[in-house]
């Protein structure tokens, strides 16, 4: 909360530069107001929102396979996929963290699963791969692709705690949205995934899972699923096909 006076004591010497940064996610739900009262005035700006050239995106998979020590030999191909997405780029390196042969995870889809797999050995006694699973639940049933409230998880209060100190440091986040006014005012607080791609992939990785388990050879919920999504035009539908053939592949 004093970010704003330590900036405006910096700012008098002309040799001093702070960067300060946080997820852009978070930017306007929790710290603007902290900067707005600066005198300074502060430049802000969203990364997220910057174009990176080639060589960016080389230094960045550079510093990438030093930090999480890949070092085996990358192929044209591989190289070109991670310059495409640097969600990708960023995930890719991680998982295969440490990894000396050439056994490593390529496929989108494989990525993803990893990813989500080692945040959830990460969050240790708390299941926050079932959590994920009832996050796409809950998408499906309604239909809505944005955002749930986190109180329809059905968390008890532990639960929820660690389920929100696993959120920050990933990549499925919370917000909170102030709602209604004078005596109905009140603070609600949603769970979304930041990146789609990621979204559809657990939502793709839902729907196959259950007709798995109900033995339905067929996969009529999941057609059926994909069927309404084309009929209404809905933005998931591209994403979850995507992984799809790469299961029934």
């Amino acid at each position: 909360t004093s970010i704003g006076k330590m900036i405006d004591e910096l700012s008098k010497y002309k040799r001093i530069k702070v960067i300060c940064s946080c997820r852009s996610e978070y930017f306007d739900a929790r710290y603007k107001k902290y900067f707005e009262k600066c005198s300074a005035d502060p430049y802000t700006f969203a990364l997220d929102q910057v174009e990176y050239d080639d060589r960016a995106k080389e230094k960045m998979m550079f510093l990438y396979r030093k930090y999480y020590n890949v070092h085996v030999l990358l192929s044209e191909n591989v190289r070109e996929r991670l310059m495409h997405s640097l969600l990708l780029m960023r995930l890719f390196f991680e998982v295969n963290s440490g990894r000396n042969t050439d056994n490593l995870e390529l496929c989108d889809a494989e990525i993803y699963k990893a990813y989500i797999e080692k945040v959830a050995q990460d969050a240790g006694p708390f299941d926050f791969q079932s959590k994920v699973n009832d996050l796409a639940k809950l998408m499906v049933e309604r239909k809505n692709f944005k955002e749930i409230k986190l109180d329809d998880l059905g968390l008890s209060t532990e639960d929820r705690a660690r389920f929100k100190n696993v959120l920050d440091d990933n990549l499925v986040i919370s917000r909170k949205i102030q709602a209604g006014t004078g005596i109905t005012e009140r603070s609600v607080e949603y769970v979304y995934f930041v990146f789609d791609e990621l979204r559809d992939f657990c939502i793709a990785r839902y729907l196959l899972t259950t007709e798995e388990e109900q033995q339905d050879d067929e996969y009529s919920v999941f057609f059926a699923f994909v069927a309404e999504l084309d009929e209404q035009c809905l933005s998931p539908l591209e994403g979850i096909l995507k992984y799809a053939y790469y299961y029934f592949k």
